[in-house]
């Protein structure tokens, strides 16, 4: 459930029970002695577990299923137990989560690691309906069991985990308790994200599902809010532009938008087709133009000089990630010449990943019909754009900087492709012609 929460926010997800079976794995391995607690707790101090999304790697060993072994299991207790260890991890806890936007789980995570945590939820359920839940895990991953051995279990877990002298499980006062008896996993996560939404709503005084949290001038708000329907009306029936996918879109947390670049009309056409606010990266000598240079940063643009040094525009891009904002690039850094998808530059994958911000892939179609290079003004046309599957933040984190770039790249082609092969685009290529002869028209 916290997984999935994650997900729908655009946020990164902290397995933090994994983290203790990393470390009971270690004593496993090392042969330390259980009723001498010191050796686990130098163990903690030496051993390097990273959590990259959903995977735990221990020195540099992937041990996501291994971890969840019952011989694991077993022996995890005294990683839970003691004192320095849970000391080593909470740090490790807190450091993972600096400067992100994380949903982490655990019996300590409201009350000892994250006290200051914007939202907090108590989830509850009765013994048995979460010993139905167990069984069928433990029958999934082939370990033998019953029902009546499992019920035992959790009772027996659950009186020493209310008693335990460090970690106690219990619930922080303000905590929110949710029963998730008869209810499905689904059903459950809609309830939290409703908790999550309204909670930063009344602190912020910002509608989460509408935009990011990030206060600005009033009139740059009341601005944005005319112009964006303006410009979806003009687009809609000029260019008959199409918006698909919007589903896709998470309505909150760090988010890299990434596109094929085909014409100027890009940036305001996903700009208005987008379920929240946007900010965008334009070329520096965009913003020299008089009047213009006002309209574009109305629209929160990020200068970046390609000719000097991008590392102010990069920067002001990563602030403005880390204040939970999205953010669209163009990889190709330019518009391309013939209509066609050009060469991918990788920056944007390393600022996803030096970020903790999710992507989100987009192909536009059409608009290089509608406004090629060499024309001065734009002509009638129909543009088509997509917004892609989302790569959530655990998977941009657990893809790293290359594959993460191959990834995204892959994903934009394929929605691209599937964007010319829908009629209305079919059609007009029929005459190959059309896209390599268009010239100026009066």
């Amino acid at each position: 459930m916290a997984r999935a929460l994650a997900r729908r926010l655009g946020f990164c997800y902290l397995d933090t029970g994994a983290m203790y079976r990393a470390v009971a794995l270690a004593g496993l391995k090392r042969g330390v002695d259980w009723d001498r607690p010191e050796q686990l707790a130098r163990l903690a101090e030496q051993v390097r577990i990273e959590v990259l999304g959903d995977r735990i790697v221990l020195d540099g060993e992937d041990v996501t299923e291994t971890v969840r072994t019952a011989q694991v299991t077993a022996v995890t207790r005294f990683a839970a137990d003691n004192p320095a260890v849970r000391r080593r991890l909470v740090a490790m806890q807190r450091e993972y989560a600096a400067g992100r936007d994380i949903v982490t789980e655990g019996r300590d995570q409201g009350t000892v690691a994250f006290p200051d945590a914007q939202s907090k939820v108590f989830l509850t359920a009765g013994d048995r309906q979460r010993a139905l839940r167990r069984l069928r895990d433990l029958e999934a991953q082939g370990e033998p069991a019953t029902l009546d051995r499992v019920l035992a279990d959790i009772r027996k877990r659950d009186a020493e985990d209310r008693t335990r002298p460090v970690g106690a499980l219990m619930a922080a006062p303000e905590a929110v308790e949710v029963s998730t008896d008869g209810m499905s996993v689904d059903e459950v996560v809609d309830r939290l994200e409703a908790i999550v939404r309204r909670t930063a709503a009344d602190r912020s005084g910002v509608d989460m599902s509408r935009q990011a949290i990030v206060q600005r001038p009033l009139a740059s708000r009341v601005w944005y809010a005319i112009s964006k329907p303006v410009v979806r009306w003009v687009a809609t029936f000029a260019y008959g532009t199409r918006f698909t996918g919007q589903e896709n879109v998470p309505l909150s947390g760090r988010l890299l938008v990434v596109a094929n670049h085909q014409s100027h009309l890009d940036p305001p056409l996903v700009g208005c087709g987008f379920p929240r606010r946007l900010n965008y990266m334009a070329r520096k000598d965009l913003f020299g133009f008089g009047p213009f240079r006002w309209l574009i940063q109305s629209f929160d643009a990020i200068p970046v000089d390609r000719h000097a040094s991008p590392i102010a525009g990069v920067r002001e891009t990563m602030r403005r990630l880390s204040r939970g904002e999205a953010v669209l690039m163009f990889p190709e850094g330019t518009r391309t010449p013939d209509g066609e998808i050009g060469t991918f530059m990788p920056g944007f994958a390393m600022i996803a990943v030096r970020s903790g911000a999710a992507v989100q892939p987009v192909a536009i179609e059409g608009a290089f019909d509608v406004w090629p290079r060499r024309n001065r003004f734009p002509w009638r046309g129909t543009i088509h754009i997509h917004f892609g599957p989302l790569i959530p933040v655990e998977e941009v984190q657990s893809l790293g900087v290359q594959n993460l770039f191959a990834e995204t790249e892959k994903r934009i082609r394929r929605c691209h492709a599937l964007l010319r092969s829908r009629p209305v685009f079919a059609r007009r290529r029929r005459h190959p012609s059309l896209a390599a002869s268009l010239a100026p028209r009066p």
